[in-house]
């Protein structure tokens, strides 16, 4: 795999550490409609609103580094079918990956700053629009926006980023597939199965983290939008929306943590060493289930064909 293998476990290092955070260190618990969000982790809990807010924005280069990291694997394979590694076998490449990742999910923290207001007012505005998570926000580790302009710009800067990213993978793959069709007849059938199995790898890597991340992510960030668009709105409709909002606003963390398991479940799937061992493991029960009665059988069949013989050779 040569260098590749790098790339790879730069997906790894980036869903890991990703999961280990919002799995572990920040637990969070999004407590909508209201915007807000609580951290649930034993480490933050009855602690200062910022920690959660410092973790936080955290999660922003977390999530941002797992779904930078499948784009830069997807142009890795669409460079290699094209037969030009030489950027990300550079030094100077690796080190502009290595910036981009960080700077990727600065323009979404800035905007997250910018609706950060003091704690007093999260307070009132939590009070007066959603009193009945008022004793939860107050008394834990929480924090909140009251400033619903600010909320929207950074949902919408979230979300965009979000698209975007998943758009360029999504073209990358369509021009991997396009290539792979055209290269089919110029390489050799182990060639062409190799490039196949590392590609749909990818593309499983690429499709889980779409899935358990980045839909889940921009819901909650369209779920935010349409709760602001919606307090002006009338109060019977507004109570409707707030059910319907804080019903899937349930589902959308536990969700997020279920990236981990079905990572490495996909992994054991799309990796033969792995699947064989398992495949083995799974049947090793069965196996000695009728190991006794497959024995005799066998036996039998050896005893049968060494008469035959000797009676073959007896006639001539």
């Amino acid at each position: 795999m040569g260098p590749y293998k790098y790339y790879i476990l730069n997906f790894q290092v980036a869903a890991t550490l990703f999961d280990l955070h919002i799995s572990f260190v920040f637990s969070p618990l999004a407590i909508f409609p209201a915007p807000a969000m609580c951290s649930t982790s034993v480490l933050f809990l009855k602690q200062y609103w910022i920690f959660e807010y410092v973790n936080f924005i955290l999660m922003h280069f977390t999530l941002s580094y797992v779904g930078v990291s499948i784009l830069i694997g997807l142009l890795y394979r669409y460079c290699a079918l094209k037969g030009n590694l030489n950027f990300f076998h550079s030094k100077r490449g690796v080190a502009i990956i290595a910036l981009g990742n960080l700077i990727y999910p600065i323009p979404v923290t800035v905007a997250l700053l910018f609706t950060h207001s003091n704690r007093e007012n999260s307070l009132d505005y939590i009070r007066n629009e959603y009193p009945g998570y008022y004793e939860l926000f107050a008394h834990n580790g929480c924090h909140g926006v009251s400033e619903p302009g600010g909320m929207i710009i950074y949902a919408v800067v979230a979300a965009g980023q979000i698209i975007a990213v998943a758009t360029c993978s999504g073209i990358t793959m369509f021009k991997i597939n396009h290539l792979m069709k055209e290269k089919k007849l110029n390489f050799t059938k182990k060639t062409y199965d190799l490039h196949r199995q590392l590609i749909y790898s990818l593309w499983v890597q690429a499709f889980l983290p779409t899935c358990f991340l980045a839909i889940p992510t921009v819901m909650a960030f369209v779920m935010i939008i349409n709760t602001f668009g919606n307090l002006r709105g009338k109060k019977r409709s507004l109570a409707i929306v707030k059910t319907s909002i804080l019903a899937i606003s349930l589902t959308i963390m536990p969700v997020l943590c279920l990236h981990s398991a079905v990572l490495g479940v996909s992994t054991i799937i799309m990796t033969k060493p792995y699947r064989q061992a398992t495949i083995s493991i799974l049947l090793r029960p069965l196996r000695l289930c009728f190991k006794e009665a497959v024995i005799p059988k066998a036996s039998v069949q050896i005893t049968v064909s060494h008469r035959l013989s000797t009676n073959i050779s007896g006639q001539h």
